[in-house]
């Protein structure tokens, strides 16, 4: 069962540009440092930096990887992620500021005085002595080794894409570049190979399948459409919101409702972080590899495709403005396919889920994250950006993502 709270429509934004406002987080538990840097993390990548996801999320999951085997090493409660040095007795909450601190400093080097003061003032609230400075040693043993895995691993390199020219080919609408095309090759950070889930391709365009997906979203995703309801255009701004911040506050006030102690809620972050960030390495891999084009092509274009079930529009536009990269699979969806994996996981398929959006100042709740997936993939045809099997495989890519993760790191260490 899906309640809208409230229905304000604050205009079309899509997520790539949506802006962050974090004081719309709730503010992070008193001694708690972990949420402290974690909420300093969105500020420097999204906020600071301005990176916009898929390359903010690589970023957070680079951040959490270093506070997990910062953590781990003081307490021993799961396997790490990297070969670090055992650090019993060290400061938790000192651990995860210096690693925070380091790794962020590290990628964003303009904003170091600014991470000073701030690793200066949280760190004050550790009383001082041996477990203080064992437990930064710790997070700086586990900044570093997580800098020097990730340097030279594809990050903002320079991979060469030629837009197509034939029907059914990407191709920028309106003009823009191809946004960073090198996310698909990125060295992942759990899975094998960026290719590892490659879903099957998007409906031949002369088939049935394709014709009912394309006249679905001309029907429902233009921006002048009449057949789409009020609440459907809700729904499909609900969803423009930038969703690195907005899965982060989603699953923090989870993960405080439920109790989750310091060492809980680093697991559960790195988790969630390298499974969106593999799924998104996955999905523009895929994006690349297809390179199909989006409905507003495909629509104005449609008497180039063959088949004879579509008719063209040459005026058709999207609810909102289409990004500039291909269609399949949906970036978007990729994230949140990962995402309810994770919650699955961690809270049960059928756990209560709340989530915001600043875009429509309007919360939805979902009994389960099953339930959250299906109505993004409807959001996307809703406001015109995506053909339904883009949706629904990139769900699939997600989820198989986390999954193979889950099963491989973060695990409890054996008695």
């Amino acid at each position: 069962m899906r309640i809208l709270v409230s229905a304000v429509v604050i205009g079309l934004v899509v997520a790539a540009a949506s802006p962050v406002r974090l004081a719309a987080q709730a503010p992070a538990t008193a001694g708690d440092m972990f949420d402290e840097w974690n909420q300093q993390a969105v500020r420097s990548i999204v906020t600071v930096a301005g990176y916009n996801p898929p390359v903010a999320n690589i970023h957070m999951a680079i951040v959490h990887l270093a506070v997990y085997d910062a953590v781990v090493s003081v307490t021993g409660r799961y396997v790490p992620y990297s070969a670090v040095p055992a650090s019993p007795g060290g400061s938790i909450d000192a651990a995860v500021a210096t690693a925070a601190h380091d790794v962020l400093v590290g990628l964003f080097s303009a904003q170091k005085t600014d991470l000073d003061a701030r690793l200066t003032s949280t760190l004050a609230k550790v009383a001082d002595g041996r477990s203080k400075r064992a437990g930064m040693a710790a997070g700086a043993r586990a900044a570093e080794a997580m800098l020097k895995a990730r340097a030279g691993d594809g990050r903002f390199a320079s991979v060469p894409f030629t837009p197509g020219t034939l029907a059914g080919m990407w191709a920028p609408t309106p003009p823009a570049a191809y946004v960073f095309p090198w996310i698909g090759s990125v060295k992942p950070l759990g899975i094998r190979f960026p290719s590892q889930f490659r879903p099957a391709g998007p409906p031949a365009m002369e088939s049935a399948k394709y014709a009912e997906e394309f006249n679905e979203v001309k029907r429902l995703g233009g921006r002048q459409s009449t057949a789409r309801t009020a609440e459907q255009r809700e729904i499909g701004l609900f969803w423009t919101d930038n969703v690195t911040p907005q899965w982060n506050r989603t699953l923090l006030a989870m993960a405080r409702t439920r109790g989750m102690g310091v060492s809980e809620r680093t697991r559960l972050f790195a988790t969630l972080w390298t499974s969106v960030a593999d799924a998104h390495i996955g999905c523009w891999n895929a994006k690349s590899y297809y390179s199909f084009w989006r409905p507003i092509d495909a629509i104005r274009r449609a008497d180039l495709d063959g088949n004879p079930a579509t008719e063209a529009d040459p005026t058709w536009e999207s609810l909102v403005p289409t990004p500039p990269y291909p269609d399949y699979p949906s970036g978007h969806i990729c994230m949140d396919g990962a995402v309810a994996e994770v919650v699955d996981s961690y809270f049960g398929p059928t756990a209560p889920l709340a989530v915001d959006s600043l875009v429509t100042n309007t919360t939805r709740r979902f009994a389960g994250a099953g339930e959250m997936v299906k109505e993004v993939i409807e959001a996307r045809i809703y406001i015109g950006l995506h053909f339904r099997s883009a949706d629904v495989d990139a769900a699939a890519l997600g989820r198989r993502t986390a999954r193979y993760i889950m099963d491989r790191y973060f695990l409890p260490r054996s008695p």
